[in-house]
């Protein structure tokens, strides 16, 4: 599991401020009270997603189910775009494939880097 890299917790505040939308700001804040891992890996994710889909891209964080029906919980970060179909797929993998798939690492089960797509 990768080391936590920051020695201050990081708050769902914190998340928001740097452009998270959190709709359930106390399920998120329980989740990640047990993964800090995934909080600063997420902060880390702020920096790179800009690269792949422009300056200012809000990120929808929600804690989801196992649809296998078990107890674990595991977090969503959808990337909100405009984007079609297709090259929003295309940058989510090459995010994937330079970045997240090395970043994530031992945390992989704990969350899921998706799209949310919408239109302008």
């Amino acid at each position: 599991m990768p080391s936590t890299r920051s020695a201050t917790p990081i708050s769902v505040d914190d998340l928001i401020e740097q452009g998270f939308v959190v709709p359930n700001i106390v399920e998120v804040r329980d989740f990640l009270a047990g993964h800090p891992d995934i909080a600063t890996l997420l902060v880390e994710a702020m920096s790179v997603i800009p690269r792949y889909f422009g300056e200012g891209t809000a990120v929808l964080l929600l804690v989801q189910d196992d649809p296998d029906g078990q107890e674990d919980r595991y977090l969503v970060a959808n990337v909100r775009t405009a984007l079609g179909p297709t090259a929003a797929f295309e940058r989510l993998h090459q995010m994937s494939d330079d970045w997240w798939l090395t970043a994530s690492k031992g945390l992989r089960e704990d969350v899921l880097l998706s799209l949310d797509l919408v239109r302008r």
